[in-house]
């Protein structure tokens, strides 16, 4: 799996101090909340967040011909085969003319394939994005000289930190915004800080998308979700919480805010932001 954010975003989002003694501590709390969400969020969305190419066998009917993989949504099908046996040591046949179904969640194939324990054997790409928050693309109209760590701004407002340079590949990690192709691309030395003088690149073409880019709704409720999480992380059982004014003693926070949240125990709030990507299965 994939974070759906990034410790340095967390740290914005929550206002913490970037270079505080307690950064350490910072992290070691944010970390596991960020990977517990982000399932979460991935369960939820009913969505593989990971991209990446996937080996997967399947029992084989006689009268079917659709069938559902585990890790959606699906982009490519590299290699499918059959064997009656489904042992797969070179007696297997090649199917050909296998298509994608619709919401790319399905594999249909030409041809019914006969009865058979592990009969099909699907080799497919399924995900979204390569990583999280990270970004890399090309650029061209290349000035001056910047290096890893320096943040990066473009004229469409997206602002990142740049974390690798290999020639003309920039890798980004994505704190805000979206990086465009043609968007002209200044280097500074802080978030706030003055362009450095004389350098600049005009983004040519984008090779890897972070996942915050591609759906930002994932990524701020993400961020809420940890936010959430975080602020409560020493009073879930003090009497002194409240919510729409009324307090709850000890032991009660947790079972009566926890009872509107569902399975995926995510806030009302992120659902809000969450739900117009769900997929619901029919």
């Amino acid at each position: 799996m994939i974070a759906c954010s990034s410790i340095y975003r967390l740290r914005h989002f929550l206002e913490l101090e970037l270079n505080s003694s307690k950064a350490f501590e910072q992290a070691r709390i944010l970390t596991p909340l960020l990977y517990s969400i982000s399932r979460n969020i991935e369960s939820y969305l009913g969505k593989t967040f990971l991209l990446q190419e996937r080996v997967e066998y399947f029992d084989t009917l006689a009268t079917q011909k659709v069938y559902f993989p585990k890790y959606a949504p699906i982009s490519a099908i590299s290699n499918v085969y059959s064997d009656s046996l489904g042992l797969y040591n070179g007696g297997e046949s090649s199917e050909t003319d296998t298509i994608i179904g619709i919401h790319n969640r399905s594999i249909i194939l030409s041809r019914v394939i006969p009865t058979a324990k592990k009969g099909l054997k699907l080799v497919y790409t399924a995900g979204c994005a390569l990583h999280g928050t990270r970004t890399v693309f090309t650029v061209s109209n290349v000035s001056g000289t910047t290096s890893a760590g320096k943040y990066i701004k473009t004229s469409s407002g997206a602002l990142g930190i740049l974390v690798s340079v290999v020639g003309t590949i920039f890798t980004v990690e994505t704190l805000y915004g979206i990086f465009f192709v043609g968007d002209t691309l200044t280097s500074h030395t802080t978030e706030n800080g003055s362009a450095d003088v004389g350098v600049g690149a005009t983004i040519a073409t984008i090779t890897s998308q972070s996942l915050v880019e591609q759906f930002p709704e994932i990524g701020i409720a993400c961020d809420m979700q940890v936010r959430y999480m975080y602020k409560h992380k020493d009073n879930f059982e003090d009497s002194s919480v409240n919510r729409d004014s009324s307090s709850f003693g000890s032991g009660q926070f947790v079972s009566v805010v926890n009872s509107n949240l569902g399975a995926f125990n995510l806030r009302p709030e992120v659902l809000a932001v969450l739900s117009p990507l769900r997929y619901y299965s029919v």
